[in-house]
């Protein structure tokens, strides 16, 4: 046996331990990165006395979602980066679809990139008087293109720009995941986390969730109501913002 073959083999082998021993640490940091995540989502909840529950089960969340939107009888509004044209995705627009026809009033907002392949699925909603969808950072203003890179130039080359607020440039994207039913009104709900609509989020046919997201479904009460107005506020700002466009038949 050459040297050279066991030098190769010894190789390989370090590189096998090596791998292994940095997946279980990365194991071990996702179970942690869960509890930290529980720890700090449940500490401020308790303080401000909202009853919520932690949802970490993917299923449950999908589960989770569609009684949230079965649920409204008054108002509904959403916001989501991607919603896909997949298993998950259709539930919730066909569940929206439902919740139009009951008379909710919606507010469906998506981002523009995120959600790009679902417009088809969308264009479905358009139809109902009582539903809006927009589309975050819209791609196709296209208006506003050439002030957005001459910005973008100007920051890439070490130019100071004071205030972007109002130009939000093509990184610019939604990752904010809000429903919040019934606004205003005794059986308001909020859910919030990290989960897309789409299947790898919810562990759904052959895409397993590998995603740490968690959903939040949390009951306002009498002595949260500056917590409720506070996110309604939040939505309606990244829902009317001056990039956004809303969708038409």
């Amino acid at each position: 046996m050459s040297s050279k073959f066991l030098v190769s083999f010894r190789n390989a082998i370090f590189l096998g331990v090596f791998l292994f021993a940095t997946a279980a640490a990365w194991a071990l940091s996702c179970i942690d990165v869960v509890q930290v995540q529980k720890q700090l989502l449940e500490l401020p909840t308790q303080e401000s006395q909202v009853k919520f529950k932690v949802i970490p089960n993917p299923k449950d969340a999908l589960a989770t979602t569609v009684s949230t939107i079965r649920d409204a009888n008054h108002t509904l509004d959403i916001s989501t980066y991607i919603i896909s044209p997949d298993q998950s995705g259709r539930i919730v627009i066909s569940e929206i679809e439902k919740a139009a026809i009951r008379g909710v009033s919606i507010r469906l907002l998506v981002d523009s990139y995120g959600s790009l392949t679902t417009q088809g699925e969308l264009s479905t909603l358009l139809k109902y008087k009582n539903v809006e969808v927009t589309s975050f950072n819209s791609l196709t203003n296209w208006k506003r293109y050439p002030k957005s890179m001459a910005l973008w130039l100007k920051e890439m080359f070490g130019f100071q720009v004071t205030d972007r607020s109002a130009d939000k440039f093509f990184f610019n994207r939604l990752h904010d995941k809000i429903m919040i039913a019934d606004r205003g009104h005794e059986s308001m709900m909020i859910l919030v986390g990290g989960r897309n609509l789409a299947n790898p989020y919810f562990g759904v046919g052959k895409a397993s969730s590998n995603f740490l997201d968690l959903s939040v479904l949390i009951k306002p009460d009498t002595q949260s109501q500056n917590f409720a107005n506070d996110i309604g506020k939040y939505f309606e700002s990244i829902y009317y913002h001056q990039t956004n466009q809303i969708l038409v038949d």
